[in-house]
C-alpha cells in the first residue's frame, strides 16, 4: 500500500493516530498492518454495503495490487507450456550438513545452538547469492525471454520460491549497489537482516544509521526505524504500512462502503478519516476502563518482550527486584516479558536483568551483558548481578 495522505485538518490526524493507538491497546504487540485491518473489519461490519465501481479505481488510488491483465497472461501461459519444456529442470541443492554431529546425536542445547549458528551464516551466504541472481535475472528480463508473464511468475513456476521472498532479496541487492554506504556495510560484516531493515531508508539516511545497527539486536533496530518512520509520517501528515493483499482488500472494502454511505466520491485519505472514526466511537470506552500496572507497563514497552533478541508478545510484567527481596511495585521495577523468558529463562536461572526500567536495564545471558538493546563486549563491567533466589 502506497502512502494514504491524511486531510490537513488538525482534528482529522488526530482520529487517525487516535484509532490506531486505541487499536495498539486493544492488541498488544500488534503491527500497524494489523491495526488498520481490525479498523477496517469494524466499520464494514457496521456498514454492510456492496458497492460496485465508486469512481475511486479498481483499488483505490493509495493500493497497488496485480493486475487482472497479469493474471489473464499467468493463465494463458499455463497452457502453453510447451514453451517451457526446452529448460532443464532446476536441480536440487542438498541440504547442508551440520558437522560432524547430526542433530538426533546432540545432547545439550549448546550443541544444538552452534549448529543452528553454522547453519544461519551459511543462510546469509545463500542469501547474498541468491539476491544477486535474482536482480540479474530481473534487471536483464531474462524471466521474460524465457517466457513468463512476470518475475513473480517466474521465481513461483521456475523456482519454486515464494515470490515476495526473492523479490525482497533481489531488492535488497539494488540498494546495495545504490548505495556505496550499504555496501560497505556489507562488506564490513553487517548481517544480512539488518542490511535488509536499512535498506528501506532513504539513501541520504543510511549512513548515520550504520553505527547504531551494529550496537544493536536485530529486533531493537527494527523498533527504532519503525519509530523514525512514525515521526516521519507524522511530519508529512501521510500514512505508509506494508500490508498483505487481504488487509489491502479489507481496507479497499471499507473504503467503498464509505463512499457507499456517504453518497460521494471521497479521497482515500478521508475514507480512512471515516474508518477511524468510526473505530475510536466504537473503543474508546473500553479503552479507558482502569488498567493494571501490570497492563501500564506492557503498554510502555510496546506489547513486546524486552529480552534482548526477542520480538514475542510480552504476557506478563516482571518485578526486575524480586518481591521477596523487597522489590517495589513501581513501573521502574517492572519490566515487559513474554511467558517463556519470564517462566524458563529468568526463573529457570538461565537469564538475569538488573538495573531500572524501561532505559537502564541490564540483561545477562548466554554469556554476555546486555542493554539497550546492544551487546556489551566489557561483561566485566563491574556491576555484580544479584543472585536468583526466587523460583
Amino acid at each position: 500500500m502506497d502512502a494514504l495522505p491524511r486531510p490537513a485538518l488538525p482534528e482529522a490526524r488526530a482520529t487517525v493516530d487516535g484509532a490506531l493507538a486505541i487499536a495498539g491497546k486493544l492488541m498488544p504487540g500488534s503491527k500497524r498492518p494489523q491495526r488498520l485491518e481490525a479498523m477496517a473489519q469494524e466499520y464494514l461490519a457496521e456498514h454492510a454495503l456492496e458497492a460496485g465501481d465508486d469512481g475511486g479505481g479498481g483499488a483505490g488510488g493509495a493500493f497497488r495490487l496485480e493486475s487482472d491483465r497479469l493474471e489473464r497472461r499467468k493463465a494463458e501461459l499455463e497452457l502453453e507450456t510447451d514453451r517451457w519444456s526446452f529448460l532443464p529442470r532446476a536441480p536440487t541443492v542438498p541440504v547442508p550438513g551440520t558437522g560432524s554431529v547430526g542433530f538426533d546425536e546432540m545432547t545439550s542445547a549448546l550443541e544444538i545452538d552452534r549448529a543452528l549458528r553454522e547453519l544461519a551464516a551459511q543462510r546469509s551466504a545463500w542469501d547474498r547469492l541468491l539476491g544477486y541472481a535474482a536482480h540479474v535475472v530481473r534487471r536483464s528480463g531474462l524471466w521474460h525471454v524465457a517466457g513468463f508473464a512476470s518475475f513473480e511468475h517466474y521465481c513461483s513456476e521456475r523456482l519454486g520460491l515464494s515470490p515476495r521472498a526473492v523479490e525482497q532479496r533481489a531488492a535488497v541487492e539494488k540498494r546495495i549497489w545504490q548505495v556505496p554506504a550499504l555496501r560497505a556495510a556489507r562488506d564490513g560484516g553487517l548481517s544480512y537482516e539488518k542490511i535488509r531493515h536499512l535498506s528501506r531508508l532513504p539513501d541520504r539516511e543510511i549512513e548515520a544509521w550504520i553505527p547504531r545497527a551494529r550496537e544493536l539486536t536485530c529486533v531493537a533496530l527494527e523498533a527504532e526505524l519503525e519509530e523514525h518512520d512514525e515521526a516521519q509520517m507524522r511530519a508529512a501528515s501521510e500514512l505508509r504500512a506494508r500490508v498483505p493483499v487481504r488487509i489491502a482488500l479489507a481496507l479497499q472494502a471499507a473504503f467503498r462502503a464509505v463512499r457507499a454511505s456517504e453518497g460521494r466520491l471521497l479521497d482515500d485519505g478521508r475514507c480512512l478519516v471515516r474508518v477511524a472514526w468510526h473505530f475510536l466511537e466504537t473503543w474508546k470506552p473500553f479503552a479507558k476502563r482502569a488498567r493494571t500496572l501490570s497492563q501500564r507497563v506492557r503498554d510502555r514497552d510496546l506489547g513486546r518482550c524486552q529480552v534482548p533478541g526477542c520480538s514475542r508478545r510480552a504476557a506478563h510484567a516482571h518485578h526486575v527486584d524480586f518481591r521477596s527481596r523487597g522489590g517495589a511495585d513501581t513501573a521502574e521495577n517492572l519490566v515487559a516479558i513474554c511467558s517463556c523468558h519470564h517462566l524458563h529463562g529468568i526463573h529457570g536461572g538461565y537469564i538475569q536483568v538488573w538495573g531500572r526500567a524501561p532505559d537502564e536495564l541490564v540483561w545477562e545471558l548466554g554469556g554476555g551483558a546486555w542493554g539497550g538493546g546492544r551487546l556489551r563486549l566489557d561483561t566485566a563491567s563491574g556491576i555484580d548481578p544479584p543472585a536468583i533466589s526466587e523460583q
